[in-house]
């Protein structure tokens, strides 16, 4: 007999820094100064993740910048580097029209493996999700079993992440275990 196929496993990911940076991408200053501290560009498109590695005082931190609007990214990294990344990116910024904000404990990260992932998330999801989260990486705010969350497929067509508010992710996840159940 072969290898058993994972089907689906669904577990709680760390406690992640989330950074929610706003200013208008239009604007060269907030764009270069942006780009100056991260040492990338900010993604420009729906859908679209950057990933990639800041130097900081505490050394490299490994960070993914999500598209969450025109004017709006969301920065995830390890918990322990968020203080760093929010003091680096209000003092780069500085004398430009932006807001940067710690929302790291306004929700929780749910992450949802395996070949049946994809079809799970459909059964509760109006957005076509093949679509809208091409393989291998992408990430959209949508609704999943009529509650908002960041839907964000990791490098694979067999691994997402689910950002969901706090006070729904109890929900989510009984979700979850009836549809896997079904």
């Amino acid at each position: 007999m072969g290898d058993q196929v994972l089907e689906v496993r669904v577990y709680e990911q760390p406690l992640a820094a989330q950074i929610d940076l706003r200013g208008r991408d239009n604007d060269a200053g907030f764009s270069q100064k942006v780009q100056a501290f991260l040492g990338q560009k900010l993604p420009e498109t729906c859908g679209q993740v950057q990933e990639g590695e800041i130097k900081t005082i505490a050394g490299q931190v490994e960070l993914k910048i999500f598209w969450m609007s025109p004017d709006e990214w969301l920065l995830v990294a390890d918990f322990d580097h968020r203080k760093v990344i929010l003091d680096g990116l209000n003092a780069a910024l500085a004398g430009t029209h932006h807001a940067v904000t710690d929302v790291s404990a306004n929700r929780r990260i749910i992450a949802l493996e395996g070949n049946r992932a994809l079809n799970i998330l459909k059964q509760g999801c109006s957005l076509d999700l093949e679509a809208a989260l091409p393989a291998p990486a992408g990430a959209v705010q949508t609704r999943l079993a009529r509650t908002q969350v960041i839907l964000e497929r990791v490098n694979s067509s067999a691994l997402f992440q689910l950002y969901v508010r706090n006070s729904f992710s109890e929900y989510v996840l009984d979700w979850l275990a009836v549809t896997i159940a079904e």
